[in-house]
């Protein structure tokens, strides 16, 4: 089992990363470059295996619900964030030129930090509501990946490490 050519590039996928279940996928080709680049190579055939396209009507509509939800708000948190980080790496530039100004770029900085902070708390909220969802998925990709060496302690697909 694998992804297939036919399957449709974006929807929900098995262990697309070794510990999360099912997740939703924009662009599943990216994934799987992401792996052979920065994944040891006697783990890429077994990583790869294990992720299967997910069609949604095997998805209870409670979850694909919550998870169109998720990753739209995921999204904007995104967006927010990269554009905070943008604002972030250009406040840093400022502050090593304009030490003199320090003063007024401090109060810039505060404000960029509490941004950050209450930013920071969406993602935590945003994670507690897909972890509830980790048993439901779990059943779900074991149902439709039944062989994934999956560790039940650890919440984790087990990859053999080479020679064993």
């Amino acid at each position: 089992m694998t992804v297939l050519d036919t399957d449709p590039r974006s929807g929900y996928f098995t262990l697309i990363h070794h510990n999360i279940p099912i997740e939703y996928s924009w662009d599943i080709d990216e994934r799987l470059t992401a792996i052979d680049h920065r994944k040891p190579k006697h783990e890429l055939a077994e990583r790869k295996r294990y992720i299967v396209y997910v069609p949604e009507s095997k998805i209870a509509a409670k979850i694909a619900a919550l998870g169109v939800a998720f990753y739209e708000e995921w999204e904007a948190l995104d967006k927010e964030w990269k554009d905070l980080n943008k604002k972030w790496e250009d406040f840093s530039k400022k502050w090593e030129a304009l030490d003199k100004e320090r003063v007024a770029l401090y109060a810039e900085w505060v404000a960029l930090y509490e941004e950050r902070f209450a930013l920071n708390k969406g993602w935590k909220d945003l994670y507690k509501k897909w972890e509830a969802l980790r048993p439901q998925l779990t059943a779900l990709m074991l149902e439709i990946v039944p062989d994934a060496p999956w560790d039940k302690e650890k919440g984790c697909l087990v990859v053999r490490r080479k020679g064993r």
